[in-house]
């Protein structure tokens, strides 16, 4: 494979894909820092704030499987490409019958993460929940079994309808993974982008212990209107995530243009986002090149 600073042969689903360099991401500067707490939002305007140690930073994106990226050193040339910084590697899917979870080898992911970390991306594990409680126990010993092995530097969970109404669960899987987890390493929550007022029977609360969370601002039907990314982060913080690190669609529903411009419409309170998910991107040139050529601006950067 050639790298030439301006284009990247990336041949997934056995479809060649020349990519090149495009369009930034540009705001006004307003000054901020690059280190400290958490900033509160501005009263309006899309914003960046400073980035968090032990927190994701820069631009990353999910990885449902590995081999959608080739072996670990074609893998990791494709996400150093596309510019990520950190990368969330799956550990395990979970559905009504348990026959049916999908559990990725552990072994096979601490290689992929091995060969990430060499690079200087950082990797992480995610997994897809469910309530009941056996179900709980399976998922919390394959996370912390995925992440332990592939020394990631945290967890990130996906818990979404089968939580409606599951509050103390919610608690239980929260309590289970501290547990489980050394005090080093930190978790993340992703789930609706609407935030609490969209999804009221979710157990917003009972996840807010999370470390940070990841609302998924996907709008695939590109109708939610222009500050609903806006909108979406700052229900996030009001909903008890004060840590709010945006993730954004690439399927086929989103075109080159549409991921540019929802992410130029999206603040990005700690300097981090990222995008669902890997697979998808790289079935298109132009979704590829839309990821690569989004570069997060300045801590500081104010847009109206």
């Amino acid at each position: 494979m050639r790298v030439d600073g301006t284009s990247l042969l990336l041949a997934a689903a056995g479809t060649g894909l020349v990519v090149g360099v495009g369009v930034l991401m540009r705001g006004r500067a307003s000054g901020g820092k690059s280190g400290g707490g958490v900033q509160p939002p501005p009263a309006s305007g899309v914003w960046v704030g400073p980035p968090l140690p032990g927190l994701p930073q820069g631009k990353g994106v999910f990885v449902r499987h590995v081999r959608h990226g080739g072996d670990p050193s074609l893998f990791t040339e494709r996400c150093k490409w596309l510019g990520f910084k950190w990368v969330m590697l799956q550990a395990i899917w979970q559905k009504p019958d348990s026959r049916d979870t999908v559990i990725n080898d552990p072994v096979e992911t601490a290689e992929y993460a091995a060969a990430l970390r060499d690079a200087g991306i950082t990797p992480w594990v995610f997994g897809w929940p469910r309530p009941e409680s056996k179900n709980i126990v399976q998922f919390v010993d394959a996370v912390e079994r995925a992440r332990s092995m592939a020394a990631a530097a945290g967890v990130v969970i996906n818990p979404e309808a089968p939580w409606f109404g599951m509050r103390t669960q919610a608690v239980q899987l929260m309590h289970a993974l501290r547990q489980a987890m050394p005090s080093s390493s930190r978790i993340g929550m992703t789930s609706y982008g609407g935030g609490p007022p969209n999804v009221p029977a979710f157990p917003w609360s009972e996840f807010a212990s999370a470390d940070f969370g990841v609302p998924q601002i996907y709008d695939t039907k590109h109708s939610l209107g222009p500050d609903y990314p806006q909108r979406s982060v700052r229900r996030w913080i009001a909903g008890g995530y004060p840590v709010v690190v945006p993730a954004w669609g690439a399927s086929s529903a989103h075109t080159p243009a549409q991921m540019l411009d929802i992410a130029s419409r999206t603040p990005l309170p700690v300097s981090a986002c990222c995008w669902w998910d890997l697979y998808w991107i790289l079935q298109s040139r132009g979704r590829a090149n839309a990821v690569r050529d989004f570069v997060i601006p300045p801590p500081g950067t104010v847009m109206p």
